[in-house]
């Protein structure tokens, strides 16, 4: 484990400084959808209304959903987090 560890940090490194500039400096991508969402995010940060990201379980929903936050108008007051899946549908 210890000599594979300095192998993955040296791969990530790499990664990082081959990845496009950010529009949110906690994400990385090179996709140019992603990039596309990312913008998009990047303009609805600037208004003040709530708003709802969907998608699959681990695609990084809650890690948007706190960089869209950051930015906004709304960054002093308390980030809301709540998990929709689990609640029932009528």
């Amino acid at each position: 484990m210890r000599a594979w560890c300095p192998l993955v940090a040296a791969a990530v490194a790499r990664a990082a400084d081959r990845a496009e500039a950010a529009v949110f400096p906690g994400v990385l991508t090179r996709s140019p959808r992603l990039r596309a969402v990312l913008e998009d995010l990047a303009r609805i940060a600037a208004f003040d209304a709530p708003i709802l990201l969907t998608g699959e379980t681990g695609t990084g929903k809650s890690l948007l959903a706190r960089q869209v936050h950051a930015p906004s108008s709304r960054r002093g007051g308390p980030f809301v987090h709540l998990n929709c899946g689990p609640s029932p549908r009528s």
